[in-house]
């Protein structure tokens, strides 16, 4: 029976090695500078993040309205609708406005001839 915790005896690549003493030295770089300067390291994630967090910011409020814009189909036929009501009443205001607009023609000139008999 094999030892799956057993470690291997394949050599490790260089590169492998030189990868996780990086990582170490900035592990530790990272701690000292935390352990050293404790105010400097939230100032500087602040600077680092802020410029994301705005950017998500924009990003999510672009995708929301464009959702917007893409109502279900029955959102858009109850505003046509509307709309084709609003239409209609203003039409029916229009019709009464040309209505009252002739009278103010045919008054005046009634008035014209009136004033015209009173001057003779």
């Amino acid at each position: 029976m094999m030892n799956s915790l057993r470690p291997s005896r394949r050599p490790t690549p260089p590169l492998v090695r030189l990868r996780l003493l990086g990582f170490g030295v900035l592990s530790l770089f990272i701690a000292a500078a935390v352990f050293l300067f404790p105010a400097a390291l939230p100032s500087v994630l602040q600077r680092i993040g802020g410029p994301i967090w705005e950017g998500s910011n924009i990003a999510g409020g672009a995708f929301q309205t464009l959702g917007e814009s893409f109502r279900s189909k029955y959102d858009l036929i109850q505003e046509n609708r509307a709309l084709q009501q609003k239409l209609a009443d203003i039409e029916l205001q229009l019709q009464g406005l040309k209505i009252i607009q002739e009278e103010n023609f045919e008054l005046g000139d009634l008035s014209l001839l009136c004033q015209g008999n009173l001057l003779k």
